[in-house]
């Protein structure tokens, strides 16, 4: 209901309820292109009470939202997804870091996977994100697309 009342708004004479969605192979769903004027993207998030929806015109848009008071589950998240050296630099960081580090991490991958319209088909073990002091650094020898902004900036 949300997603079809938001893109109405962008969609000019289509009502909310004849907005028709299909999905890729990878069950991520959008608008056929024909059918629209613009082209129309958009993302949907959730977590715990929150709900965040992003749509643009003229390019792909992903969004993450995360719910930053979870217990230590994060822990064993991380263990089972994480790729070695993440989980291995994760683990070596005082406790009161780990926290916010699993969720930039996730937040991260998740966003990726999502950028790359493959969703959870694309391993989250397979490609690894570092931080070197204010700087992020993605696995070069990932097999899938790298969004980048400039020399140091990914999105």
């Amino acid at each position: 209901m949300l997603v079809r009342d938001v893109l109405s708004r962008y969609l000019q004479g289509i009502p909310a309820k004849n907005i028709e969605f299909i999905t890729n192979d990878y069950k991520k769903p959008y608008i056929l292109p024909e059918r629209l004027a613009i082209l129309l993207r958009f993302n949907i998030s959730h977590s715990e009470k929150m709900i965040v929806l992003a749509v643009s015109v003229g390019v792909e848009i992903e969004i993450d939202v995360k719910y930053l008071d979870r217990k230590n589950i994060f822990f064993e998240i991380a263990e089972w997804f994480f790729a070695e050296n993440e989980y291995q630099h994760f683990k070596a960081l005082p406790g009161e870091h780990q926290k916010q580090r699993f969720f930039s991490l996730w937040s991260l991958k998740e966003a990726y996977i999502k950028a790359c319209g493959k969703g959870l088909y694309i391993p989250l073990d397979e490609f690894w994100f570092s931080f070197l002091g204010d700087k992020l650094q993605m696995d070069r020898n990932s097999p899938e697309i790298r969004l980048l902004i400039g020399q140091s900036h990914m999105v």
